[in-house]
């Protein structure tokens, strides 16, 4: 209950696949489970792929896999499970953003964008996805996507669980700004908030 009645928390990157049916299948989801908690992140790698390799393919070691290589920063990796998953579950919109991400942070900018705008579209606005796309869109010269996505995260900065991220405003506000100097109409709007995030965590300055 608590999981659906936050929308961040609907949103959350650890999507929750069935265990394929195989005596072995547990063994290998807390093997890759615990290397991933230690940051072993190639050894959960390798599991992930034994696990396909011994089981055949299914969707929680593909997803496993995925995260694991992303973990890796090997996104061209990752953009292949995710690709084979999306194929799974075309109207999974997590997996399509992580795609997204995993295009771009490949160098693939132009072929990232239609994922980054059919997820947004349908929904998916984790702060992950936004700040991915706000980058993919700027490499696209897509100023109207950008723009979108900036009025976006200024709405959410009313929220209260926002208002601790400082920097992360701070690098929209950059992004914005950068290069794109003469389109100021947003500025007054992201200064308001800079304020009042400063006001607000001032107790945890030193002077």
């Amino acid at each position: 209950y608590e999981r659906l009645s936050n929308p961040e928390e609907q949103q959350r990157t650890e999507i929750e696949f069935p265990l394929p049916n195989h005596p072995f299948a547990e063994i290998y989801s807390k093997n890759i489970s615990c290397e991933m908690e230690a940051h072993n992140f190639k050894k959960a790698m390798k599991c992930a792929e034994e696990a396909l390799q011994y089981m055949g393919e299914n969707a929680y070691f593909t997803w496993c896999l995925a995260i694991a290589c992303e973990k890796q920063e090997m996104f061209g990796k990752a953009a292949k499970q995710y690709e084979k998953l999306l194929k799974e579950y075309p109207d999974n919109y997590i997996i399509c953003a992580k795609l997204a991400v995993a295009y771009l942070y490949r160098g693939y900018y132009k072929k990232a964008l239609p994922y980054f705008e059919k997820a947004f579209q349908n929904g998916v606005q984790a702060k992950w996805f936004l700040f991915a796309y706000m980058e993919c869109a700027k490499s696209n010269e897509k100023e109207q996507h950008f723009e979108q996505v900036l009025l976006v995260l200024l709405e959410k900065a009313n929220k209260q669980e926002y208002r601790k991220n400082i920097l992360d405003y701070c690098l929209s506000f950059e992004m914005y700004t950068r290069g794109n100097e003469k389109k100021y109409k947003h500025i007054p709007d992201i200064l308001k908030y800079y304020y009042t995030y400063t006001v607000a965590i001032k107790s945890k300055f030193q002077e």
